[in-house]
């Protein structure tokens, strides 16, 4: 799911040595009902990924997320982004304008 909320996450090896690069929703811990130890909620809207602190976070306190369900129009905007920059990158590599 993270992976569909921003989550970018990738191991190389670098002289031999394996790296990760990886961006801050690697860290978050989610939980499939919201509850009190919920203090962010990520959404999308119109295809773009929001997350929303709900509450203080003090210092030193775990991130826990709750993702809300898709709605089915959010799905339906994230296809026909891929399937637009699947084309797009297609045609690029082909050598087409489009």
């Amino acid at each position: 799911i993270r992976h569909r909320y921003g989550l970018y996450d990738e191991i190389t090896y670098t002289e031999g040595r394996k790296v990760r690069n990886c961006n801050w929703i690697r860290f978050l811990r989610s939980t499939d009902a919201y509850g009190p130890q919920v203090n962010i909620v990520c959404t999308k809207i119109n295809g773009e990924v929001l997350y929303e602190v709900v509450k203080p976070i003090p210092m030193h306190t775990e991130l826990v997320v709750f993702y809300l369900p898709e709605r089915p129009e959010e799905i339906f905007i994230d296809r026909m982004r891929s399937t637009f920059y699947r084309r797009t990158m297609d045609s690029i590599l082909e050598g087409k304008k489009f």
